[in-house]
């Protein structure tokens, strides 16, 4: 449930993101309209910076019924990982199976760089 006095400017921000901005690419053909905002944090070390990307969001914007918070941590120092391009799409992909979406046939086109990276198979069990 969204608070009553949340500035309609943050929503609107937030819908643009899944539906003209950084993550609206893996939102195009979602069954639902969510709200979100990407995101890449860093984490210094000897080897060199580590990226995180992350992503959150709620859906259905009109009458929110969940809220999914993704952080993939980069395996590869420098490796660039941003969140629209790795952690939007495994949010895209457990809200359409929240929504009961077939979301096998994305699995190559949009969603299938960030699923390869992941250590398990989010479409059929673990892999």
């Amino acid at each position: 449930m969204r608070a009553k006095n949340t500035d309609p400017r943050v929503i609107k921000a937030m819908v643009s993101v899944t539906q003209e901005g950084t993550s609206s690419r893996v939102f195009a053909g979602a069954g639902y309209v969510s709200a979100g905002k990407t995101g890449t944090a860093q984490k210094r070390t000897a080897k060199g910076t580590i990226n995180f990307a992350w992503f959150i969001c709620y859906a259905p914007v009109e009458k929110p019924e969940i809220a999914i918070a993704v952080i993939i941590e980069g395996d590869k120092p420098d490796d660039e990982y941003g969140g629209g391009s790795f952690a939007a799409p495994v949010a895209v992909a457990i809200g359409g199976r929240l929504e009961g979406e077939k979301v096998d046939g994305r699995e190559q086109d949009v969603l299938g760089p960030a699923m390869k990276r992941l250590p398990f198979d989010l479409f059929h069990g673990q892999g």
